[in-house]
């Protein structure tokens, strides 16, 4: 799912809310902050909107600003109900993106951010299933 559907789709959703796009300067600032650079596709989701809220089920993907760590290369990014997840900054991996983990379990999310948008968000808001562990267990 592309960016710009993902964005649409959420504004249909009741009780939610996406922020103002910023500029590719504050996201050079954050990085420089924070010591990391981020891969690609978070910079995509930030030049397109500077985090999303949902209050029911409860979903927030962190404005730039609110970014922080949690652990060393563990970087805090959404709340999704009660479970924090982050970033794994170790590395890039075979995407050339950072993992998705729960803070809690590390359980790998997924392997991108376009795939968090496009299909965890929405296993989230539309079915309220758990998507920081395996469905089978």
């Amino acid at each position: 799912m592309q960016l710009e559907n993902f964005l649409t789709k959420l504004q249909k959703v009741n009780e939610s809310s996406i922020r103002d796009p910023i500029e590719s300067q504050k996201i050079q600032d954050v990085e420089k902050v924070l010591n990391i650079t981020f891969p690609d596709q978070i910079k995509q989701f930030y030049r397109a909107c500077n985090g999303v809220k949902v209050l029911e089920p409860k979903l927030e993907i962190l404005s730039i600003e609110k970014l922080n760590f949690l652990a060393p290369n563990k970087l805090l990014f959404a709340i999704v109900g009660s479970r924090k997840l982050y970033f794994d900054t170790t590395q890039q991996n075979e995407a050339e993106q950072w993992s998705i983990k729960d803070y809690t379990s590390d359980y790998q999310v997924t392997f991108t951010m376009a795939s968090f948008w496009s299909n965890k968000v929405w296993k989230w808001i539309n079915y309220q299933k758990p998507i920081w562990k395996n469905e089978n267990s």
